[in-house]
């Protein structure tokens, strides 16, 4: 009897050896099909589940995935590509409510507003402790505000995230392959001024477009604009984005969180569960899918469960 008990005692462990090591080989297999350029599984979840009415329980899961594995950055890129194949050429880029324009906003809600509290914000509450008035501002005023704006984005340039700086480099490196240098310039000058180091002068018009004209004539302009004391700091900024190699080839996160294995679980469930759902929108050879939908039946249950306890 002790040794029939020791056998299935040791068989139990072999089986959940077995199905742990499926499950870990499931989760190296996702994060290689996701994190490939142009990824045509990350392409055919969006095809599958972010175009319709119910999409934001698919874009939570796929959010929590690269959150949890600090690889958002990872995430945008992907996401900037998909949209520069896919705009017209007509048409401007990173307008609009897309998808990567919302996660984009998201992502520098979450991990980038302690560079625009420094600057943009710390201006603002600089402007309301003089009682500045947007309606009645003189020459002289601007002239002061701009360079006390451009003193703080000196100040405060190393509190600019390096994967921010990654994602908009190699934003920048595909428009300008796909479009060429004004389209890329545009299009930092877009994600980087107005979608974000703009955002808090919505509140007071006027100096938005002054600002804005101040800063975009800088930028659209590079090769004749004078180089002095005041334009040097977004000249500085502009090197950075477009001309620093980051030596970051996955960009881990700034802010790490511990593994959370549910995001996986999470989303080999939906991709399981949808087989060919996804398969009939995935671009790439469905050979690659294989290994994860060939697991379908052991290993469809999350780890954390209660059965696994």
């Amino acid at each position: 009897m002790p040794h029939q008990l020791h056998q299935v005692h040791s068989e139990k462990q072999i089986l959940s050896h077995f199905l742990f090591t499926n499950k870990i080989a499931d989760y190296a297999t996702l994060k290689v099909l996701l994190l490939q350029p142009s990824s045509p599984l990350l392409s055919a979840y969006i095809n599958s589940f972010l175009k319709g009415d119910d999409s934001q329980k698919y874009l939570d899961v796929l959010l929590h995935y690269y959150d949890s594995h600090n690889l958002l950055p990872h995430l945008l890129v992907s996401l900037a590509s998909f949209e520069i194949k896919s705009t017209n050429i007509c048409n401007p880029l990173f307008r609009g409510n897309t998808l990567f324009s919302r996660i984009y906003s998201l992502y520098l809600t979450e991990y980038c507003s302690f560079f625009l509290t420094e600057t943009s914000k710390a201006l603002l509450n600089f402007l309301s402790a003089i009682h500045y008035d947007d309606k009645m501002s003189n020459q002289e005023d601007i002239s002061v505000i701009i360079t006390t704006y451009f003193s703080l984005i000196s100040d405060s340039f190393k509190y600019i995230p390096q994967e921010l700086l990654w994602v908009l480099h190699c934003i920048y490196q595909r428009v300008l392959i796909s479009r060429g240098k004004s389209d890329a310039m545009i299009s930092i000058n877009t994600l980087f001024f107005l979608r974000y180091l703009f955002i808090p002068f919505k509140e007071t018009p006027s100096l938005f477009k002054i600002i804005q004209s101040q800063i975009s004539s800088i930028f659209l302009h590079l090769q004749t604009v004078e180089h002095n004391e005041q334009t040097k700091p977004i000249i500085d900024l502009i090197d950075c984005i477009l001309n620093k190699i980051y030596c970051i080839t996955s960009p881990h996160s700034t802010h790490p969180k511990m593994f959370d294995s549910s995001s996986d679980n999470e989303l080999l469930f939906i991709l399981r569960s949808n087989k060919d759902l996804i398969l009939s929108n995935y671009e790439g050879d469905p050979c690659d899918l294989s290994s994860l939908f060939s697991h379908h039946e052991t290993s469809i249950v999350p780890i954390n469960s209660p059965s696994d306890k």
